[in-house]
This record gives structure tokens, C-alpha cells and sequence, in this order.
């Protein structure tokens, strides 16, 4: 199957620690375990460029392709 058109993918939100309007992308997210007691759940997030504030981003805002790299 050719693809005619990728939409790359792109998450705009309003960063909590400074306020700024960012858009993160594709290369932006990371991943990382966040919890306690051995009880660790897979998290994505994005970081605030100016302020280093973490954003987690819900699951379903994530696609399978930024999920899987």
C-alpha cells in the first residue's frame, strides 16, 4: 500500500509551570516507569523547553507510532 499523505503527528497544550502555548511532536515525546513500591505503569511525556516542566500525556493522545519507537 503507498501512503499519499502522512499527517505527522502534533500535541498542542498550555504548559502548567509557565504558561506557555507549546506543540510538541513526534521527536519531543520520551517515555519513561513512573510509580512506587514496584507497582510502575509506562508513562509519556514531554518537557517545557523554557521552564523543564513534565507534561504526561494520556495514553489514547499518543499514537502507535511515536508509542512504539
Amino acid at each position: 500500500m503507498k501512503i499519499l499523505k502522512l499527517k505527522p503527528w502534533k500535541y498542542t497544550f498550555d504548559c502548567s509551570g509557565c504558561g506557555s502555548k507549546l506543540e510538541a511532536e513526534e521527536s519531543d515525546v520520551k517515555h519513561g516507569q513512573f510509580g512506587s513500591m514496584g507497582d510502575y505503569e509506562r508513562e509519556y511525556y514531554v518537557e517545557c523547553p523554557l521552564c523543564k516542566t513534565c507534561h504526561k500525556l494520556k495514553w489514547g493522545n499518543v499514537p502507535a507510532k511515536v508509542r512504539n519507537k
